[in-house]
């Protein structure tokens, strides 16, 4: 496994547990405290800065003496790094959309929607960057001997 694969593995582990606490404690909020500060849970998202620490965590060993990144390694990072992009557009028609839809033409929307609109959209670029360039790598090693 590669750098980057490590890289894809620990974003999406990141993701995972920052998105399960933040329903559970929603939940739990919820349940105690109404619905209406249910999404304080969500606050727990900011574990996803932790994505952040991929890099430094797997920086490039300088001993090493095989080629870190060759042209299929980077042709799958420009891959992944479009269906991510093209992930999180999809993800802002569709949120702005939905919202249009239920507001209506004069209706008005609150201003905490739109960070969370932010918010969404890179944990869809993250999440669809770091799966995609692992299914990649997956494939290519069907025919390779391990």
């Amino acid at each position: 496994m590669n750098r980057v694969q490590k890289m894809a593995c620990f974003n999406l582990f990141v993701a995972a547990v920052s998105l399960g606490m933040s329903a559970g404690a929603a939940v739990i909020i919820g349940l105690i405290g109404g619905i209406q500060k249910a999404w304080l849970g969500f606050s727990f998202m900011g574990l996803c800065g932790l994505i952040a620490l991929g890099p430094i965590i797997f920086r490039k060993d300088a001993s090493e003496d095989k080629v870190p990144f060759d042209e299929r390694d980077l042709l799958i990072q420009k891959k992944a790094s479009l269906a991510g992009y093209n992930a999180s557009y999809g993800f802002f028609v569709a949120v702005c959309m939905v919202i249009w839809s239920v507001v209506g033409m004069k209706g008005t929307i609150p201003v905490l929607v739109l960070p969370l609109m932010v918010c969404g959209g890179l944990c869809t670029l993250m999440f669809t960057q770091s799966l995609t360039l692992l299914v990649q790598y997956k494939r290519g090693r069907k025919g390779e001997v391990q």
